[in-house]
């Protein structure tokens, strides 16, 4: 590589990332290694630090030593750069500058180091705290000594190699390092032993169309001191104080596209900006209303319920004729009128609503207060009708076979009938119609008197007795004579 291609390099680093000290972490520091040098399955290339810009990250699929092993040898046809175990000890089988054939995608190969990690990629263990820092520290070096950024486009699995098809995981379609590896954390640490912190910042902003007042928030690197919020290039805020938000009213803006961008500065020639694109669309914001339509006849009490549509309202306001009559903050929004008092004739009712971003609505509602009706005259009081019974399903001298409906038909107010034979209460019935199921067949043969009692309301007592004929059971023929 030749020293303009270096300085190319060095110079895109630059600007995605600024360098500083982390406390505590010795950056890009080597850690110990065992250099096993594996059996011919590789490609000698000398190739130089700087040409290489991907890790890719392996699952052995194996124990260590097994690995490590069947890695060294020539029959496998495969090979890594290195093998991190469970409990942190690193294992070096092909040197930098060579290429070792773990992509399973010769291009990628050229200009990658493959790291495997023993495991399995999905074995319910995961992966161990050890290995995780052994790993980041062997990746950070190299990152550092390559002038790769560490990010997820540099860093990558070995599911994400191209297979050459236009299909992912390389020739053979791995799927590791799989559901349990832990990119986020492995990243953090990475960036810590390369004692790097990347100077960024980016918008956070309501997916979809902004409506009304939106939160707009900027994720900042810690070096960032300020962010400008800018609106298709001009600045609506500077925010000065973490976090760094500014509450952005849309409905000062025309419903379209616009350009949001955050410029995060850390210092002089230190910063970073970003930006999006979205789309403002804000409905018309207006009032519908219940309980009261234009030029009604008002009832004595009006009560209207109004709701806001498009946006939120913050406040309501309502007035009669002008007066204010009520304040209203909080839905459900109900305003009550009494027009008892009002002089008949036209009112005007009118509700002025302003929104949470601020805008104006209204909503005016004129009705008619009618003039009051003359009193009516007072109607006659009827007569309250005598308890009496008017009518019995069984009459006087009635043949009474099996089971008899008796009902009783009642005039007037009562509490209660009663269903008397021979003088012996047999049920009573609380509702009309006032029924009794007697059982004719239950009872000797003969006349039986049936009395209905009529109990009223007011303590007064009605009834009426009638004679029925209960025959004697038909007589059967005896038994044959032998």
């Amino acid at each position: 590589m030749g020293l303009r291609r270096v300085i190319v390099l060095a110079a895109a680093v630059a600007a995605f990332s600024v360098v500083v000290p982390v406390a505590g972490a010795t950056a890009g520091a080597r850690p110990p290694v065992v250099w096993l040098k594996g059996g011919g399955n590789f490609s000698q290339a000398h190739r130089p630090i700087q040409s290489v810009d991907r890790i890719v990250v392996h699952v052995t699929e194996g124990s260590f030593w097994g690995s490590v092993r069947w890695l060294k040898n020539p029959r496998a046809h495969a090979s890594s750069h290195y093998v991190v175990s469970r409990g942190g000890k690193i294992v070096q089988l092909v040197h930098l500058s060579d290429i070792a054939w773990h992509a399973g995608h010769w291009g990628t190969n050229e200009r990658s180091v493959g790291i495997e990690h023993e495991g399995f990629t999905y074995g319910p263990h995961g992966f161990t705290d050890p290995q995780y820092h052994a790993s980041a520290k062997l990746a950070a070096w190299i990152a550092r000594r390559s002038l790769m950024p560490i990010t997820r486009q540099t860093f990558i699995g070995h599911h994400e190699v191209p297979d050459g098809r236009g299909g992912r995981g390389g020739s053979s379609h791995h799927t590791d390092p799989g559901p349990r590896w832990n990119w986020n954390r492995y990243l953090r640490l990475v960036r810590r032993y390369a004692g790097i912190v990347r100077l960024s910042v980016k918008p956070l902003v309501p997916e979809g169309p902004l409506r009304g007042i939106v939160s707009w928030r900027a994720k900042a690197s810690p070096d960032i001191k300020r962010v400008e919020f800018i609106v298709d290039g001009r600045v609506v805020h500077v925010d000065h104080r973490r976090p760094f938000a500014y509450a952005l009213n849309t409905a000062e803006l025309v419903n379209r596209a616009y350009k949001l961008q955050v410029h995060g500065i850390a210092g002089p020639g230190r910063y970073d900006v970003e930006g999006e694109r979205v789309v403002v669309d804000n409905k018309t914001f207006a009032l519908t209303s219940a309980g009261a339509r234009p030029w009604m006849l008002a009832p004595r009490t009006i009560r209207l319920r109004v709701r806001p549509w498009g946006q939120k309202a913050a406040r309501m306001v309502f007035t009669v004729d002008g007066k204010r009559r009520a304040v209203d903050s909080r839905p459900p929004f109900l305003f009550s009128w009494s027009t008892a008092r009002a002089k008949p004739g036209k009112h005007v009712l009118e509700v002025v609503a302003t929104s949470i971003d601020g805008r104006v609505a209204t909503r005016r509602i004129p009705v008619v207060v009618p003039a009051p009706p003359p009193k009516p005259k007072p109607k006659p009081v009827p007569k309250p009708v005598p308890l009496a019974i008017a009518g019995q399903s069984i009459v006087d001298g009635q043949e009474a076979n099996g089971l008899v409906v008796w009902r009783v038909d009642v005039r007037g107010k009562a509490d209660r009938v009663e269903f008397l034979v021979d003088g012996v209460s047999r049920g009573a019935d609380v509702a009309a119609p006032y029924t009794f199921g007697w059982n004719a067949g239950a009872e000797q043969p003969g006349e039986h008197r049936l009395t209905a009692r009529v109990h009223g309301r007011d303590g007064k007592l009605v009834e009426r007795t009638v004679t029925v004929t209960v025959p004697a059971p038909p007589e059967h023929a005896g038994s044959a004579t032998p």
